[in-house]
């Protein structure tokens, strides 16, 4: 994702990270998360979009564990 304050080429697509993530929940106790660098550029909003969805994401998985 490109509206990052460092962006890395080649990393994870969309699908491979939220799997990854995932595992991660359902595999060890997560106590916290940390989402930063989101760099919104004014042409654009899906990047605001996407940092959004992970952060629902993250929350769902986490909820999900608690129940």
């Amino acid at each position: 994702m490109p509206g990052v304050g460092t962006p890395e080429p080649g990393s994870l697509n969309w699908y491979e990270a939220i799997a990854f993530l995932e595992a991660v929940f359902a595999n060890h106790k997560v106590i916290g998360c940390d989402v930063m660098e989101l760099a919104p550029t004014s042409d654009s909003i899906v990047f605001e979009f996407t940092t959004a969805k992970l952060v629902y994401k993250l929350a769902g998985y986490y909820h999900n564990l608690q129940n």
